[in-house]
Parts: structure tokens; C-alpha cells; sequence
């Protein structure tokens, strides 16, 4: 076995803190999802009810001293796949605030793109809530219609048939 000399030993206790870290940063239900060991799950869940600076930064190197007992590439990698997706969907919202937002500027040549991406979408009804929003705007009303198409596209985008 190859011995590690103390500046990779340093900077692996360092990387092990910083997934520590990240643990701490996450939700509930991602935490759920990345299947912890129950021992560092709870001492996360306690490092995320700690309000005291100190206190948290002496959780954060306890939940590293449990990490180093387990292997943390399995644990670093769900955690880069969690983290990849949540990427993904703030792309995917932002492409479908472009659409809405061209939509109601009057570009409708967008409805023609959100149909080739999107074969199942229904062309009537995002013209409706598109001329429903145009109008809403000019006489200053709530954006309701706006708010709908909204909804109408990211339903459209989260069909399992649809490409993203």
C-alpha cells in the first residue's frame, strides 16, 4: 500500500469537509435521495438545526470524521447527479420564461418552434392564452393568462414523450 504524504492527506480531509458541507446545504428530500448512511443522514439533519457559527463549523468536521470511515465516491457522485438535474430544470424554466416572454412580445413565429420541439402540443389553446395574456397586459390586469401559458408549456416540456 502506497503511503500518502501529509499534503494529500490535508487535502483530502479538506475535500471530505467540503462534501460535509454541501450535505448541510441541501434539502430534506435530497438528502433522502442520496441514501447516506443513517449515522452521517442524522448528523447532517443535526448540523442543519444548529444556528451558532461555531457550532455548525465543529458539526461540519464531525460529520468529516464519520465520512472517513465510508467510502464518499458513491456519496460525491449522487451528489453531482442531484445537483446536475436541479441544473438542468432551472435551464429547462428559464428556455420556457424565453418562450412565454417571446410569445407575449408578439413573436409567434416561437409557436412554430415550440411545435416542431414539441409534436403533441396543442397549437389552439397556446394561441388562446397567448391573446388572452396580450390583452391582459395592454389593459393592465392581473397576468393570469400569463401565468396559465406558463403552466401549459411546462406541462407540455414535462410530458414524458417531449425531448427537453
Amino acid at each position: 500500500m502506497e503511503r500518502k504524504n501529509k499534503s494529500q492527506q490535508k487535502r483530502e480531509a479538506l475535500a471530505i469537509q467540503d462534501l460535509g458541507k454541501r450535505l448541510v446545504g441541501l434539502s430534506s428530500d435530497q438528502l433522502r435521495q442520496l441514501s447516506l448512511p443513517q449515522d452521517i443522514l442524522d448528523a447532517v439533519e443535526e448540523a442543519q438545526r444548529i444556528r451558532s457559527h461555531e457550532a455548525k463549523r465543529r458539526q461540519i468536521l464531525f460529520i468529516a470524521s464519520l465520512m472517513r470511515n465510508v467510502d464518499v465516491e458513491p456519496i460525491n457522485q449522487a451528489l453531482t447527479n442531484l445537483l446536475s438535474g436541479k441544473i438542468e430544470g432551472t435551464r429547462l424554466f428559464h428556455k420556457l420564461e424565453h418562450w412565454r416572454d417571446c410569445l407575449l412580445d408578439g413573436q409567434d413565429d416561437i409557436l412554430d418552434q415550440i411545435c416542431k420541439e414539441f409534436p403533441e402540443a396543442d397549437r389552439q389553446q397556446i394561441g388562446q392564452l397567448t391573446r388572452n395574456a396580450r390583452k391582459e397586459a395592454a389593459l393592465d390586469k392581473p397576468r393570469k393568462s400569463a401565468r396559465a401559458l406558463f403552466r401549459a408549456l411546462r406541462d407540455l416540456a414535462e410530458k414524458p414523450s417531449g425531448k427537453n
